[in-house]
């Protein structure tokens, strides 16, 4: 039988390097989960569920020299993208009172989906723009100016309501994600103050998984992972972490939205 090398770091999430970036060991575990299929984890605190799912995206495996050692960004066919929301937003949304807002709605809960959707969609859009755009900045993916222009233009054509959270042409993949991520806080601030139906006249109308496709497949088309030869369209891939607070309903929202096929 062969044996599987061992652990060099101790279990332990305080494991640091002098740069301060977290040691990381690629397990077993990460491996499996290093396919295309998009993932969703939960667990207590403390599990080491965020240091397995950091393990295969980018950020570490651009820039975490432990994590280097043993992989690196081109040995996988998707960016993996980490995100996580947080828990405020997660307890304030489960008290939202869904049949008074949409009393006449044959289904409260669809609305419900519609709504989290959205603000899960509008993160991984902005998380996967901002993978892009940093990416290019190292020298570790490359797509033309004239793509990026193409491509955010065509994403503010598709979905003209998002102009309303902007007063100036966005052009650039930064723009376009500090615009994404301004509507995800006015989309917080109104779950937690209780202003839901104020904003929702304002959110672009699309069904659950139609706004990330369209942008996913634009940007898969476009980019290129520098070291990957031949060039090949990268997928993308979405890590979300959960630390105990997603509410039922929002895990069944995510589950449902990650069924849909991109």
């Amino acid at each position: 039988m062969t044996r599987l090398p061992l652990n060099p770091f101790r279990p332990t999430r305080w494991e640091h390097q002098q740069d301060g970036k977290q040691l990381i060991w690629y397990t077993r575990i990460a491996n499996n989960l290093a396919d295309d299929k998009s993932i969703y984890v939960s667990g207590s605190r403390g599990s080491g569920k965020t240091t397995l799912l950091k393990s295969v995206c980018w950020e570490d495996l651009a820039t975490n020299s432990s994590l280097r050692m043993q992989r690196k960004l081109e040995d996988f066919k998707s960016i993996g993208i980490y995100i996580r929301f947080p828990d405020h937003l997660t307890v304030a949304m489960s008290f939202v009172d869904w049949a008074k807002i949409y009393p006449g709605a044959p289904s409260p809960e669809l609305e419900f989906h519609r709504f989290f959707s959205l603000l899960v969609e509008l993160t991984c859009c902005e998380r996967a723009l901002h993978a892009c755009h940093e990416l290019r900045s190292q020298s570790l993916a490359t797509f033309s100016p004239i793509q990026e222009k193409e491509i955010t233009a065509s994403f503010m054509a598709e979905f003209p309501r998002l102009k309303h959270f902007v007063q100036m042409e966005v052009t650039t993949f930064h723009e376009l994600a500090r615009l994404l991520r301004d509507v995800v806080r006015e989309m917080n601030a109104s779950s937690v103050r209780g202003t839901v139906p104020l904003i929702n006249e304002h959110l672009p109308p699309r069904e659950p998984g139609e706004m990330l496709s369209f942008l996913i497949t634009k940007l898969s088309n476009a980019a290129r992972l520098a070291g990957v030869n031949p060039p090949r369209p990268p997928g993308f891939k979405f890590c979300l972490d959960d630390c105990e607070v997603l509410g039922t309903a929002q895990q069944v929202s995510l589950n449902t939205l990650g069924s849909v096929p991109n």
